[in-house]
Formats: structure tokens, sequence, C-alpha cells
């Protein structure tokens, strides 16, 4: 059983980064420029909306009127060239808690991230560039795919099935977010909600709001989906606790995986499964322990290459 997430999708501001008031200065700034009205989105917005409802909902309050769609455009790209300069100039940003260590390991051990931001996705791109969090994640779901939070959410689990050349199964992928309407997108789409109690929300809020995971920041152990937790717990894993170190021979006849979206790899020698990798060829799991009073164990021993010693580690196949 593959325990790990097919895909993990972040939200951006309170989950990754705090860009201390820089997207709403830069509203502030656009709707000044062009109605001469210093607009403050937290009076017209509530948070976890996407970029374009903003932008639509403050212009109606402001003016009176819905915007056409070119003014909503013109609105948008005005703020986005402040955007670039508020977020640079932004004394009080940062990266959050745990991100800079849990995004490299999570790289690492093969895991598919992704964005899922109310933000349009040239927004997210300037907010992250700054930590130069960006090379992390291939892809993602944005305000600007949909204004509706669970719609961009589902375009994001799309993109990801683009990737991996087959349609993910949306309970196969975690969703990160700070706020209940991520929790509600998560659900929405399929997935499972994973809250930190990073941005404005205590626990507690995001525990009621029905999230699957509720942490305290991502320097937490991180869950995999409740499925697989419920299905089998860790002293339910195959051959746990392991066993004591066994040499193994560095020949292989053949490395072979399954068809499809498989992240188990295995090596073949003296005609038997010898090693077993899991979530990339770079994690070896699994290894044999080879009979004592002769056979496989005295041939490994005997090959000329180099010797490994390994322990059959807790995580299944």
């Amino acid at each position: 059983m593959n325990t790990s997430p097919v895909a993990i999708l972040f939200d951006i501001d309170g989950t990754l980064i705090t860009s201390a008031g820089a997207g709403a200065e830069s509203w502030r700034l656009a709707f000044l420029d062009l109605y001469g009205l210093p607009a403050d989105i937290g009076h017209f917005s509530d948070a976890g909306m996407t970029d374009p409802e903003v932008g639509r909902r403050t212009f109606a309050a402001l003016l009176e009127r819905e915007p056409t769609g070119r003014e909503l455009t013109a609105l948008l790209c005005r703020r986005l060239d402040h955007l670039r300069r508020t977020v640079p100039e932004s004394a009080g940003y940062r990266v959050l808690d745990g991100v800079s260590e849990l995004l490299p390991r999570l790289a690492d051990a093969g895991c598919l991230l992704g964005l899922t931001t109310g933000g349009t996705e040239a927004a997210a791109h300037i907010k992250l560039a700054r930590a130069e969090l960006n090379h992390f994640f291939l892809f993602g779901g944005f305000g600007s795919d949909s204004p509706d939070r669970t719609e961009l959410t589902r375009c994001a689990i799309a993109r990801a099935g683009t990737i991996l050349g087959a349609p993910v199964d949306p309970a196969h992928c975690l969703v990160i977010g700070d706020t209940p309407s991520d929790v509600a997108a998560a659900h929405g789409a399929g997935a499972v909600a994973v809250a930190v109690a990073s941005g404005k929300f205590v626990e507690d809020e995001l525990r009621a709001a029905g999230a699957d995971h509720v942490m305290a920041s991502l320097r937490e152990p991180f869950p995999s989906p409740p499925h697989v937790s419920a299905e089998m717990g860790a002293s339910d894993a195959f051959d746990w606790p392991g066993i004591p170190p066994a040499w193994t021979s560095s020949a292989k006849d053949a490395v072979t995986t399954a068809l499809g979206l498989s992240r188990v790899w295995a090596t073949v020698g003296f005609r038997i499964i010898n090693e077993v990798y899991r979530p990339a060829t770079g994690r070896p799991q699994v290894r044999p322990r080879f009979n004592r009073r002769g056979g496989l164990r005295e041939r490994a021993q005997r090959d000329r290459g180099a010797r490994t010693v390994s322990r059959c580690r807790n995580v299944p196949a």
C-alpha cells in the first residue's frame, strides 16, 4: 500500500508566507491610481476570497456599481504592477515556521507539490519570488482559473493528473491551508483538508470548520491521508518492526516497477526481488535477510561488488 499522497497543494498567504499587508497595499494603490479612492479591501472582502472577487466586491462597494470586464481587467493589472513593488518593500514579509524545512524534504521524497490559492497566478508567483519558493511548485489552481475556491482546487488536481499522465483521485491529495475557506474548498474537491493555525484562525476554529488534520505550524509531523491511517497503522506494516542488518549483493539482474502511477521500484538479483525502493529510487525501504546457514547469504558475500548493510524499515509497500 502506498501511504504517500499523490499531490500536496498549498495555499500561500498565511500558510507559506505572510506578506504583512503588501497585498492590501497594492489594492489600495491600484484604486487610488484609477479612481482616486484609497480602498481598504478588508472592509469589503473575507479571508480566502479570490483576487477577482476581491476586486469586484471592492469596486462595487466604492463606486456603487459592478465593474465592466475592461474595468476589472485594468484594476487587476494595475494591482499586479503595484504588488511587484509592495512585496519586496514589505518590512514584515517572512516565510512561516517550518516551510523552509518542509518543502525541500517533500521535494526530495518525490512528492508532487502544487499551489491552490485565491490569488491570480501572477500574484502567486510574485509573493513567492521574494522567498525563492517558486521552484518547489510544478502546477496549481489560481483565482485566475475560477472565482470559486472549490473549482480552482479541482483545477489544480486535474493539472496534477496532466503532469502524471493519468487522472488523480482527489482523496489521495492533501490541501494545506490556514482558513475555513481552504477547508471547505478541499472537501468540495474531494481532497483531504489539512489546516495550519499559522494565519488568522486558531486550531479550535479550524477543527470546527471540519479540517481532517489541524497543525499549529508546518514544523509539526506531516499527516498522511486519513484513508491510509484508518486501514493500516504503523505497527501493522509488513514485517514490522524490522529485522537485524543483513548483507545484500550489489549485483542486480533487473530493475522493475508497476505500470501507471506506481511509486515503488524493485531490484532483482539471484532470481528474487532483493531490494524495494519507495517513493523514489534513492530511498531504499526493504532488503531481505538471507539464510544464515548458506545459500543466498553466502553467494551474496562472495560477490566482489560493494556490500550494503541496511535494516528493513517500517514502510508498507
